[in-house]
């Protein structure tokens, strides 16, 4: 089956976002991912994939976050993911649609 691909802008505290996915333990969360990153610079990514559902996310230092997904349930557990463990600056996270035809 072939990916979809959609994008959004959050506000994330991309350091404390990082920290939160790096406490995560595969067994204990139950997701199977990895997660790579650098930090303070404008390139700067978590990349997350959570192959169990096979889907992979691409969070940007930005707030920028590419969401590789292959249905709408998976699409769904990704958002999840997201509002679990995504660190906002402040308030509640929000995420905004950067893509005309957003499936959600």
């Amino acid at each position: 089956m072939t990916k979809k691909v959609v994008r959004y802008h959050a506000n994330i505290d991309f350091e404390a976002t990082i920290e939160e996915f790096q406490t995560l333990q595969p067994n204990q969360t139950g997701y199977s991912f990895e997660v790579t990153g650098g930090r303070k610079r404008a390139g700067a990514q978590i990349v997350a994939t959570f192959k169990d559902w096979n889907v992979s996310m691409n969070i940007f230092y930005t707030g920028r976050i590419q969401i590789y997904y292959e249905n709408l349930v998976n699409l769904k557990k990704a958002f999840e993911i997201l509002e679990k463990h995504c660190v906002p600056r402040t308030g509640k996270l929000e995420l905004v649609a950067l893509d005309p035809d957003d499936p959600d």
